[in-house]
């Protein structure tokens, strides 16, 4: 039995356990939870690093500004709006909590290459002429998902919105300035995020015309 073998079978949950935890008070059923949730991150973090590191030529080449490939942008016009295709998620909320073993979080390194991500994106923007908005906007967070039921909802948006108030995109990431909209779609070609940013007083006709019956 491989090493990996023995961990999935050391964590899979015997039908006899799991009616047998039925029985068990809701502090007990917590505990419980409380285990699986820090094997979660455990092994997001696990996950996060492996895929950082067998992925590190993505931010030496960002690092100099340079598209390490499938970063779309646009500007548009009539009305005004840009939009940015990334070929990734953002971080996933639950998966970066600090855990027992840990000495440092996997969040910090994901949120760095996103806001290169972010970097690259906007400068590709502003040599098509992109300028900042004046007024209010709204940002749409569309997420492209392989497949139905995966959660929109889940991912941590700051750092694009970060990204966007220090390059003069907006005035200021606050509610006062930017209003969010998250969306998901299902796309089996490409996956990743698809954020556009317009004038809150053109978004309501622009959500009329994206979602207009075929």
């Amino acid at each position: 039995m491989t090493d990996y073998e023995r961990i999935v079978e050391r964590l899979t949950l015997p039908e006899a356990d799991y009616k047998l935890s039925s029985a068990f008070s809701l502090e007990e059923k917590q505990s419980l939870l409380n285990l699986s949730s820090d094997l979660y991150n455990a092994f997001g973090e696990l996950s996060v690093d492996a895929y950082i590191e067998s992925t590190r030529e993505l931010d030496e080449l960002m690092v100099d500004g340079i598209d390490p490939g499938g970063i779309e942008t646009e500007v548009l016009h009539d009305p005004y709006m840009l939009r940015i295709f990334i070929p990734e998620y953002p971080p996933h909320l639950q998966q970066y909590t600090k855990t027992k073993f840990s000495r440092r979080l996997g969040y910090g390194m994901v949120t760095g290459r996103w806001y290169r991500y972010m970097s690259v994106a906007l400068l590709k923007l502003r040599q098509k002429g992109s300028v900042p908005f004046t007024e209010k906007v709204v940002v749409i967070y569309k997420y492209h998902f392989p497949k139905d039921k995966m959660d929109a909802d889940n991912y941590a948006q700051k750092t694009i919105n970060d990204a966007l108030r220090d390059a003069r995109i907006v005035k200021d990431d606050s509610h006062k300035y930017v209003t969010v909209v998250t969306q998901g779609v299902t796309d089996k070609e490409k996956y990743g995020i698809e954020i556009i940013v317009l004038s809150e007083s053109d978004f309501c006709s622009h959500y009329i015309e994206e979602n207009r019956p075929l």
